[in-house]
């Protein structure tokens, strides 16, 4: 079941509202990234940390106050920024290091002329590591300027699939990378969306 969390206000705000209120799950999802950077990638907690630092350059450039929002994440969860980094950056750090050949989520869309009721509709499976229950959150952003977005996501990531009230919803398929430079992490991409 997923922590539905509704939160408002600057970036940091709404960052400590977030992470004081999933600080339990947020914890979980570091414990459980903690094994698969070991099992996925082959590399430590310590290693992703490290690796993690490069992106925060790349994001601040594109989205500053997701970095203002991860700060307060990190404060309201009683960590350091970088652990909440190392989260954000976990589909880079991971995908760009391992050899994993299975990035199988499945996504399903249907126009309004072709449902059954005119509307548009949007599914999507999320093909994740089962150990990963209980370590979800649904996710209400007020951020103005930027649209109200739903987005349902790992306690202590920015962002994630969903939808904002401009009428855009969002899912998506990982693909694995193998090799490539720092730049704006997926979920950080996926939250400008």
């Amino acid at each position: 079941m997923h922590q539905y969390i509704k939160v408002s206000g600057t970036p940091y705000e709404r960052g400590f509202q977030y992470g004081s209120q999933a600080k339990e799950r947020i914890y979980k999802v570091i414990e459980e990234y903690k094994v698969l950077f070991e099992k996925e990638a082959f590399i430590t907690w310590d290693k992703a940390y490290e690796l993690s630092k490069p992106y925060r350059k790349e994001i601040e450039k594109y989205r500053p106050d997701l970095v203002e929002e991860m700060k307060g994440i990190a404060d309201g969860a009683g960590l350091d920024f970088n652990t909440i980094l190392t989260l954000n950056c976990r589909s880079e750090i991971m995908f760009a290091k391992a050899d994993i050949a299975e990035d199988a989520c499945t996504t399903i869309g249907v126009p309004p002329e072709a449902s059954e009721n005119g509307h548009t509709l949007l599914a999507q499976n999320w093909d994740w590591w089962s150990m990963g229950y209980g370590t979800t959150v649904l996710l209400e952003v007020e951020q103005k300027p930027f649209a109200k977005a739903i987005i349902i996501t790992e306690a202590g990531l920015v962002g994630g699939k969903g939808l904002n009230d401009c009428g855009i919803a969002l899912s998506m398929n990982a693909m694995s990378v193998k090799k490539g430079k720092p730049g704006v992490p997926l979920q950080v991409l996926l939250r400008g969306a």
